[in-house]
């Protein structure tokens, strides 16, 4: 089962932090679900520069649901 993170009642950057502190235990077959109100650009930038992969969901009520993995 995915960790989530929920971000939606965050004051920023505690999305942003919690993330990516989740992500130093991330293992190779594990996958983070983070939960946010807003496009999140910083996020997206320190996925790529540390070699994640994500799917991001954009929900009909302007949420985002973001799933990241390890690269493989």
């Amino acid at each position: 089962m995915p960790a989530i993170i929920d971000g939606r009642k965050m004051t920023p950057p505690e999305p942003l932090v919690k993330t990516l502190a989740a992500l130093d235990g991330l293992a190779p077959e594990d996958e983070l679900i983070v939960i946010l109100n807003c496009y999140p650009t910083p996020l997206f930038s320190a996925l790529e520069q540390n070699g994640f992969v994500w799917e991001e969901i954009s929900k009909e009520s302007g949420e985002m649901e973001i799933h990241i993995r390890r690269a493989p």
